[in-house]
């Protein structure tokens, strides 16, 4: 259609009119625009005295289909390759999160163990020690009720306890040792079975409960447990104590000078680590 005022663009549907400024005609005509009132479309057709209306310009071809029968693209529906650029792909802030915590745990565990090795190494130690002087001070009780039971004399043996105390096998093993406790009936045990089965010394032979002397040793363990880093003892008096590596020697070389007054028998050689 052709405009009856060339300064103003008006709807032919409502009669909504829109004022442009002198020059922009071209810009307009022969193009579909909505109309702000009625929301129709309306082609602009040409001013008075110019002629037909000029063809609107060719498209690119890469541009969608219909995108030319607007001057601007629908609000909220942007065409495809145009508008907002799509959300770039790519890991999420948790999932470097997650990573990087991932990799630090890998590092660290190593390291903690590598810290708290040494120390929980020592307790188990201490706590072989321990049970160690628990199953001597419970030879000691069985060696107490012996003498009650024969005059104050001492067992002649290890065996001739381990017959008669009633003792578990496994008070007569070392935990760190190597031994295990012997499954044959305690009432049958000979010397001859102790070995790899008994970790401790017997030394109370000939000793009465007169004739002993606190500092006497009455039982003591192989220097090769605990690691050769010492053994337990018990004395005369029936206290466990604990004899380190340096002390060892001069103990067993103690513990051979020993005399008890009815010794049938000298007790079993010391054992002093190099």
């Amino acid at each position: 259609m052709t405009q009856s005022n060339p300064s103003e663009i008006i709807c032919p549907h409502c009669g909504q009119t829109y004022a442009i400024q002198p020059g922009q005609w071209p810009q307009y005509q022969g193009r579909s625009i909505p109309c702000t009132k009625c929301g129709q479309t309306f082609a602009v057709g040409s001013a008075p005295g110019s002629g037909p209306a000029a063809a609107p310009p060719a498209l690119p071809a890469a541009m969608p289909p219909g995108y030319g029968a607007q001057p601007y693209p629908a609000p909220g529906y942007p065409p495809q390759g145009y508008g907002f650029p799509p959300p770039r792909k790519g890991m999420s802030g948790g999932a470097v999160a997650a990573i990087v915590i991932g990799v630090l745990v890998v590092i660290a565990i190593p390291c903690l163990i590598s810290i708290l090795l040494p120390a929980l190494n020592k307790v188990r130690e201490e706590a072989l020690k321990a049970k160690c002087a628990a199953n001597m001070r419970m030879i000691a009780s069985a060696m107490i009720t012996y003498s009650g039971s024969n005059g104050g004399q001492y067992p002649d043996s290890m065996s001739t306890l381990i017959r008669t105390s009633g003792l578990s096998p496994m008070t007569y093993v070392c935990p760190a040792s190597n031994d295990t406790p012997f499954t044959k009936s305690a009432s049958s045990i000979t010397e001859a079975d102790l070995p790899g089965h008994c970790s401790y010394l017997y030394t109370g032979r000939g000793y009465t409960t007169l004739t002993l002397n606190p500092n006497d040793i009455l039982l003591y363990e192989a220097g090769t447990d605990h690691n050769s880093k010492g053994m337990n003892v018990l004395y005369g008096d029936y206290h466990v104590s604990w004899i380190n590596k340096a002390l060892m020697p001069s103990t067993l070389q103690a513990i051979q000078a020993q005399t008890p007054p009815m010794t049938a028998a000298p007790p079993p050689p010391p054992t002093i680590p190099q």
